[in-house]
């Protein structure tokens, strides 16, 4: 389940919720802030948690051309 990240435009406080995306889709009103109360939350972007594993990605200079195929312009 992923996580949701909820910002007050009041006092600043972020609070982070793991629900299901069914749930998010159904959420019309995350309610009051926490720390202060206020009915004042609004959804914000939060970082991602998502990691390429495994061979063959960019980091792995997949996209690197080799000497041989500069003069074609294919990569390798």
């Amino acid at each position: 389940m992923p996580l949701y990240n909820f910002r007050c435009d009041s006092c600043e406080h972020e609070v982070e919720w793991l629900m299901s995306m069914q749930e998010k889709k159904h959420l019309k009103d995350p309610g009051p802030c926490p720390k202060c109360l206020e009915i004042s939350l609004r959804s914000v972007i939060g970082k991602s948690s998502f990691k390429l594993r495994g061979e063959g990605w960019a980091k792995d200079n997949y996209t690197k051309t080799t000497d041989a195929n500069m003069h074609t312009g294919r990569k390798t």
